[in-house]
């Protein structure tokens, strides 16, 4: 590996250390939250940590996107193609997370999938959660 690539691929992986921590809670507070049965009690948290992993992906995201930029990954900035790229992996997200409950639902004691119309509320909170982020982001000043 050549000194450019090998510079690259020390600061993504410094992103990816500073910024991970994001998401990680969150998936560590939906393993306290199920095991403690707090998803039945309280029927709405359910939809608000999507809606809050939507915009913890989304921040992992920006954060990669405004790295590349100082590593001259991208030739031209061009906000739109970010804002669509944030959103982007955040909707692969969320669908890669759906799919990974559906294959543990087997393995699991409780129903972890309750059906279609939960799923497509899930992916939805997330999205939104994504384009609160990606507004936010968009209304900050660039450098």
């Amino acid at each position: 590996m050549d000194a450019a690539s090998s510079r690259v691929v020390i600061a993504l992986r410094e992103t990816f250390t500073q910024t991970v921590w994001a998401p990680l809670f969150l998936v560590l507070l939906h393993f306290v939250l199920r095991a403690s049965d707090v998803y039945n009690a309280i029927a709405a948290l359910d939809l608000a940590m999507h809606f809050i992993g939507g915009i913890a992906i989304s921040y992992v995201a920006a954060r990669f996107v405004s790295r590349a930029h100082r590593e001259a990954l991208f030739v031209a900035r061009h906000r739109v193609f970010e804002a669509l790229l944030i959103v982007s992996v955040t909707v692969i997200a969320a669908v890669s997370w759906e799919l990974l409950e559906l294959l543990l639902e087997p393995l699991g004691d409780a129903k972890v999938e309750n059906g279609r119309i939960d799923t497509m509320q899930d992916l939805a909170a997330g999205l939104v959660g994504a384009c609160v982020f990606t507004l936010v982001w968009w209304s900050e000043p660039r450098t």
